[in-house]
């Protein structure tokens, strides 16, 4: 952070303070909130000092369960070093959202109000408060051409005594997510919401009538069901509350739901019967891929989808084969991940992952790569022909010199296997074929 900023800690100095202001003359009136239908507010100018970010506030809410488990201690409101975390965590959330948005204010200063409580919890107007006081207590000459005194205070209804913080939780849902949905909000941060209004008590129905871009109580169900299985992934790669690693892979999340949820349903079509055992090996092969950072149509070839048969887990054995080399592998590089990390060779847990996926990224690649093409031949195991040219393609593809001069015994193994297959092949043909026309 590039700037210090003062801040009255003393809940009751601040809330005799706001108590004051409230006495004075409002800059405007007749404002409405989606509580207290039927009912106006006035709008007051309170000093930056006097306000504090809620530490419940759901915008970070990732942030701060990260921040409890890092250091074992919660944040508060009353506390400024938990401000200025708080402060970092909103900048963080958006940097680019932000960075225009103090620009916007530099020229036009603040536009909308926004809802601080009696004793000067922010509800509504986090982003605008924490670029109010970045531009208000920067040094000399960071922002030119501006009287620092037009940035000195936060326009904002201040919400009456009778308030009980369920209504408060609600307020800040509907003014965040509700009618004018934040454009910058984490979408992460949105299954959380989802799950803590669930936890709550609320149904989905009720849940989907305070977030916009939720369309039903059908789709609030589905999205606390996405929640429950990026927690599941957490718990697999042992970064239980780290939400920031899976920023970016809701859509990862999405379709595995979609696809365990078409087996619950018994509407998955494989050409097998996997039971819960199998479906939960799929599940865990899944989570591996979705940590090396697989996507779209590779992602989707372990899988397939709700109609074809176009993933590896479709066929039984071409699963199992696919399964036991990744599981081999997996099995081997956990364990060095593991021994990196007790002898503290990472610095963070994102250096592990990235360990993890660079080592993984290409084997990982290779057997998927290999387990489609199985598939593939599965499906043409009635084209004979095609089959046989294109495994003499590949035959033809090894350089001997290099595989005498690099020999791998299990390498002459695949190819002792082949000429059996061969083998096999041909005998089968000279009995059925050949000696029937004699």
């Amino acid at each position: 952070m590039e700037f210090e900023f003062n801040l009255e800690i003393d809940k009751l100095i601040r809330e005799n303070k706001i108590l004051k202001i409230q006495e004075g003359n409002p800059i405007a009136s007749g404002a409405k909130l989606p509580i207290n239908v039927g009912k106006t507010f006035d709008i007051y100018r309170v000093p930056l000092d006097l306000l504090l970010f809620n530490h419940l506030n759901d915008r970070f809410a990732s942030r701060r369960r990260e921040f409890i488990s890092e250091t074992g201690t919660d944040l508060k409101t009353d506390d400024l070093h938990s401000q200025k975390v708080i402060m970092d965590f909103i900048w963080e959330s958006n940097p680019k959202r932000n960075d225009e948005t103090l620009k916007d204010i530099l020229k036009n200063k603040q536009q909308k109000y926004g809802v601080i409580t009696r004793d000067g919890r922010i509800i509504d107007g986090n982003r605008r408060v924490r670029i109010l006081k970045q531009i208000y207590y920067s040094k000399e000459g960071t922002y030119s051409n501006i009287d620092k005194e037009n940035f000195k205070y936060f326009e904002a209804i201040i919400l009456p005594d009778d308030i009980n913080d369920t209504d408060i939780q609600l307020l800040e849902t509907r003014l965040q997510m509700g009618e004018d949905e934040k454009v910058d909000y984490n979408a992460i941060e949105k299954y959380l919401k989802i799950d803590k209004l669930k936890t709550l008590g609320m149904k989905y129905e009720d849940i989907a009538g305070l977030i916009t871009s939720v369309e039903s109580g059908k789709k609030a169900e589905e999205m606390q069901g996405i929640y429950k299985l990026m927690c599941d992934y957490l718990t697999y790669i042992g970064e239980e509350e780290r939400f920031s690693l899976i920023s970016k892979m809701e859509d990862h999340f999405i379709k595995l739901y979609k696809t365990l949820s078409y087996y619950e349903k018994g509407t998955y079509n494989v050409s097998w019967n996997p039971d819960d055992y199998d479906v939960l090996d799929l599940k865990t092969v899944a989570f591996n891929y979705i940590r090396v950072g697989y996507e779209g149509k590779a992602f989707r070839n372990i899988m397939g989808g709700q109609r074809d048969n176009k993933g590896v887990f479709s066929n039984k054995a071409v699963w199992q084969k696919f399964k036991e080399k990744h599981d081999k592998f997996v099995d081997d590089l956990e364990k060095k991940v593991k021994s990196k990390e007790n002898k503290n060779e990472f610095n963070n847990v994102e250096e592990k992952e990235s360990f993890y996926k660079e080592i993984a990224k290409i084997p990982f690649e290779s057997y998927l790569k290999q387990g489609k093409e199985a598939l593939d031949n599965k499906a043409a195991s009635n084209e004979p022909k095609k089959l046989a040219e294109e495994a003499l393609d590949k035959l033809d593809s090894i350089d001997i010199d290099f595989f005498i001069d690099n020999f791998d015994k299990s390498a002459y193994k695949f190819l002792q296997e082949i000429e059996k297959k061969i083998g096999l092949i041909k005998d089968r043909v000279l009995k059925d074929v050949f000696d029937k026309r004699k």
